[in-house]
């Protein structure tokens, strides 16, 4: 492949160069990659805080683990009642 074909601009700080990494910023260029909340810039999925602005990623299970527990527990509780009751 033609030298000039495998250079491709890193989506994170924009330096164009040869190969996988990034020579400016170091990251993969070819990582999966979310849009920052706070300022819109692309940032990796796998940084916890966008390197842009500093923002810090939120948790996003944050609110889907309780609910999930909740839910099993109203269940459980519900199966219960319904055999007591029908004892």
């Amino acid at each position: 492949m033609n030298a000039e074909l495998q250079m491709i601009a890193c989506p994170f700080c924009a330096a164009s160069d040869p190969g996988k990494v990034c020579a400016g910023c170091g990251r993969d260029k070819a990582a999966a990659r979310r849009i920052c909340t706070a300022c819109r810039a692309q940032t990796p999925v796998g940084d916890a805080a966008c390197h842009a602005c500093g923002a810090r990623r939120g948790n996003e299970l944050r609110w889907k683990i309780p609910l999930i527990v909740g839910l099993f527990v109203a269940a459980f509780v519900a199966a219960v009642a319904i055999n007591v009751f029908m004892q």
